[in-house]
């Protein structure tokens, strides 16, 4: 009898583990989804709480031997970016231009000290301000995204 006792309060305590196991994620959830921009996997077969995930790939951009412009033509799924890096020197002119299937692909443009220059951009020509890594990074204004992304620098 004390063994079946204590196999129903080992059982009892699961259940409150489990339960608020539950509520504590829940609660994260909300944080996160109203604080980051997040997308939610679908739930699973099993009744656990979806996962909260976000894809940011980094890649440097780099021109071919003899060349001053790049083309990328990538996808993006609802909610990821693709971030972009570039070597430039101060003084040269570039100019950025994105398209995509739905025109809803745009970009972010920061100079190497993380200053946001532009955002949301379709497109931008000018002089660089200073030497180092520029960031370019991709997004959709909804949905999935199909784009094709031009870079030149002389």
């Amino acid at each position: 009898m004390q063994q079946c006792q204590q196999s129903k309060k080992t059982a009892f305590n699961r259940t409150l583990v489990t339960i608020a196991t539950s509520i504590v994620l829940t609660f994260l959830m909300g944080a996160f989804q109203h604080t980051r921009n997040q997308v939610l996997e679908p739930a699973t077969e099993n009744g656990l709480i979806p996962i909260l995930v976000q894809k940011n790939d980094t890649r440097r951009i780099q021109f071919e031997p003899g060349t001053t412009s790049a083309v990328i033509e990538d996808a993006l799924a609802r909610g990821n970016r693709n971030i972009y890096l570039l070597g430039a020197r101060e003084g040269q002119i570039m100019k950025v231009e994105i398209t995509s299937t739905e025109n809803n692909a745009v970009f972010d443009f920061s100079d190497p000290d993380g200053e946001v220059l532009l955002q949301e951009s379709f497109s931008w020509q000018g002089v660089l301000p200073a030497t180092g890594d520029y960031k370019l990074i991709i997004g959709g204004m909804r949905g999935n995204v199909n784009y094709r992304l031009e870079v030149i620098i002389k």
